[in-house]
């Protein structure tokens, strides 16, 4: 007989939504630990004596994290240099990424749209052998046509939509630098060599960081930030997010200088 397993975390005492006695291991969810520890000791736990409450008794210095690696072929890296070559005509030896868009569900995650136009503006005037790409989804092709647009500058292409998932991945191993947004390219992109730099303010980078040795994180430590978390269903009286408005576009560039040197 196949024993049944049930394992996931557990209001217990805490200002969680309910989920009764449905699992079988019950784990005391901690918001200290990194997000990805989270879910590996939920892993762990299924190894451990469901009697045991709380759960998991577990060292956390023993747990090690195994990133997988992204490994794209000739053909599709072939593919997307393509689509830049298609888009421009600049001759360029290095492709810095810029991700202007976040999820609609925390919409101040974004850096100001004149911040990425300010950090193109520098780029142009600094370096004559590099090309932007501005990535995204379909939904997000009117914003950053935008800033391509008002940027004016022709080392700049556009491939917000353009790209599957796999092909977004396959540029982050061609690209040398990808600037984004706290959001899901961030973290796509540590399963690649890139250097990412993400900009935190309504979230921590303590718990939510990507994984990745590549990993530039910049965050302005506000006494008033992270104001979104587990504990308010992830939403946040903000009005004004200072957070990011105080990420100015020089020190973004600075870093930029600093990895390509």
């Amino acid at each position: 007989m196949v024993q049944k397993k049930r394992i996931g975390n557990h209001r217990f005492n805490s200002e969680f939504s309910y989920r009764g006695n449905l699992f079988t291991h019950r784990v005391q969810y901690n918001p200290y630990l990194h997000l990805t520890i989270g879910y590996e000791l939920l892993v762990e736990t299924a190894k451990l004596d469901k009697s045991v409450i709380p759960l998991p008794k577990v060292n956390t210095s023993e747990i090690q994290i195994k990133k997988p690696a992204f490994i794209s072929t000739e053909e599709e890296r072939k593919y997307v240099y393509n689509l830049i070559t298609e888009a421009s005509t600049v001759k360029f030896n290095k492709i810095i990424i810029l991700n202007p868009n976040a999820s609609d569900i925390i919409p101040y995650r974004k850096w100001p749209q004149e911040y990425f136009i300010q950090l193109i503006e520098f780029l142009t005037q600094k370096y004559n052998d590099i090309i932007i790409v501005l990535t995204g989804m379909k939904t997000d092709f009117v914003s950053t046509e935008n800033i391509s647009a008002k940027s004016q500058s022709p080392i700049v292409v556009n491939l917000a939509g353009k790209l599957k998932l796999r092909e977004l991945l396959v540029l982050y191993t061609m690209s040398d630098i990808l600037v984004t947004n706290d959001s899901g390219p961030g973290h796509f992109a540590s399963l690649t060599n890139i250097h990412n730099i993400v900009l935190f303010g309504p979230e921590t980078p303590v718990l939510f960081g990507p994984v990745s040795d590549n990993t530039h994180i910049v965050y302005t430590n506000l006494a008033c930030s992270p104001c979104v978390n587990v504990f308010n269903h992830r939403f946040s009286p903000c009005k004004n997010n200072v957070c990011m408005k105080e990420i100015l576009p020089q020190y973004v560039f600075d870093k930029i200088q600093e990895i390509l040197n």
